[in-house]
C-alpha cells in the first residue's frame, strides 16, 4: 500500500508515513510569490530550532558531524543543519501529539534539515537518518499552507533555477532548490527552470516523471552515458567538483523534442 501511494500521490505518501510514525487552481505569479512568504498568522512565537546543537558547534571527531564531513558537505551550511539526539522527543516539543507514544525503537538521532521561507523563517523541518533506521526522511510541517520546497531563503528568481530531489543535493550547486518530487507551482518562467533528477535510468518513476516536466515545458537534466553516480552528493564523494559538476549539467541540458530524444535513448542505457 506504501509502494502504491508514493507512486500515484507523493505528498500523501509523506503523510501516510508520518502517519505510521507517530488541487488548487494556478495562481498569478504574484500571488506565487506570496505563497513563499512567512504566514504572520501562524508564524511561530519561538524558534523550532531551540535546543538543537549546529554543526558548526560540534567537534570535528562527533561523529554526527563525521557524516556530514566523510559526504563532503559544504562546510559553510553547517551553521544551518542541526544534530538531534532524541528525534521523537524533539518533535514532540514543536508540535505536540505527532508522536502519540514514544517507541524506544524509533528514537535515534536524527540530522535536522530546516526549510526556510523567502523572509529566513522555518516552516519546514526534515529528519534524515545517519544510518539505516527507516524511515530514511521525516518531514515535519509547521505551516501546513507552504509547499515542501528546501533553499527558498537562498536562492535568485531573476537567474537560472535548478530543482533536485534531495535537500543535501541542493547544498552542492548554485541557485539550487530541493523539491523531492512535489507537483510545483513556482513564480519564475518555465524557459528559466532546469530540473535534475537522480542518475537512475531504469526507475520508471523517475523516467515518468521526467516526460512529465518536459510535457510542462521544463528543462531538464539526462546525465551522459557513462556517468555512474546516482546522484550529486556522490559525484562529489568521487571526486568531482562543485565545477565540474555543474558544467555536465549545463552540457546536458534539454527541453522539448530533443529531450525527448535524448530521454528515449537514456532510459535503455
Amino acid at each position: 500500500m506504501a509502494n502504491l501511494i508514493k507512486l500515484v500521490d507523493r505528498p500523501l505518501y509523506d503523510q501516510y508515513i508520518l502517519e505510521r510514525y507517530k488541487g488548487s487552481k494556478p495562481a498569478s505569479e504574484e500571488s506565487l510569490f506570496e505563497r513563499f512568504k512567512t504566514d504572520t498568522k501562524t508564524k511561530l512565537k519561538s524558534t523550532p530550532l531551540q535546543g538543537l546543537i549546529a554543526f558548526s558547534n560540534l567537534k570535528d571527531d562527533h561523529p554526527a558531524k563525521q557524516y556530514l564531513i566523510n559526504r563532503k558537505l559544504p562546510t559553510e551550511y553547517f551553521d544551518r543543519l542541526y544534530y538531534c539526539d532524541k528525534f521523537q522527543t524533539y518533535v514532540n516539543k514543536i508540535r505536540p501529539g505527532t508522536f502519540e507514544s514514544l517507541n524506544k525503537k524509533y528514537e535515534h538521532p536524527r540530522l535536522i534539515i530546516p526549510f526556510y521561507d523567502v523572509d529566513n523563517e522555518v516552516f519546514a523541518l526534515q529528519g534524515r537518518a545517519f544510518g539505516k533506521e527507516q524511515p530514511k526522511y521525516l518531514t515535519i510541517k509547521l505551516q501546513e499552507n507552504k509547499q515542501k520546497i528546501f533553499g527558498l531563503e537562498r536562492i535568485n528568481l531573476h537567474r537560472r533555477l535548478y530543482i533536485v530531489e534531495g535537500p543535501l543535493d541542493s547544498l552542492f550547486l548554485d541557485n539550487c532548490l530541493a523539491a523531492g518530487g512535489a507537483d510545483l507551482q513556482l513564480p519564475v518562467e518555465k524557459k528559466d527552470v532546469v530540473f535534475i533528477f537522480d542518475n537512475e535510468p531504469r526507475n520508471k518513476e523517475i523516467i515518468d516523471r521526467m516526460y512529465k516536466m518536459v510535457d510542462k515545458d521544463y528543462m531538464i537534466a539526462i546525465w551522459p552515458e557513462g556517468q555512474k553516480e546516482k546522484d550529486i552528493n556522490e559525484m562529489i564523494i568521487n571526486g568531482k567538483t562543485k565545477e565540474q559538476v555543474q558544467k555536465i549539467i549545463s552540457d546536458n541540458t534539454y527541453s522539448g523534442l530533443s529531450a525527448i530524444t535524448q530521454l528515449n535513448t537514456y532510459k535503455r542505457i
